[in-house]
């Protein structure tokens, strides 16, 4: 994955590298099935990109 797009990912999520990773990691390998599992981050984080979810699946194409 990018350095950038990891950069912009901890940014919108406010979560730290290894955070970050580990949730991708999830989410890339099917753990995390849930559509709002994306959207209760997005809402527990007030740091949070309203584009979160999105910046994630963009993330995941990489």
């Amino acid at each position: 994955m990018p350095a950038n797009r990891i950069a912009e990912l901890r940014c919108a999520a406010g979560y730290s590298k290894r955070r970050l990773m580990r949730r991708i990691g999830e989410l890339s390998k099917g753990t995390i099935t849930s559509p709002s599992y994306l959207a209760n981050i997005e809402c527990s984080r007030q740091t949070a990109s309203p584009h979160f979810a999105e910046i994630a699946a963009r993330a995941l194409d990489c």
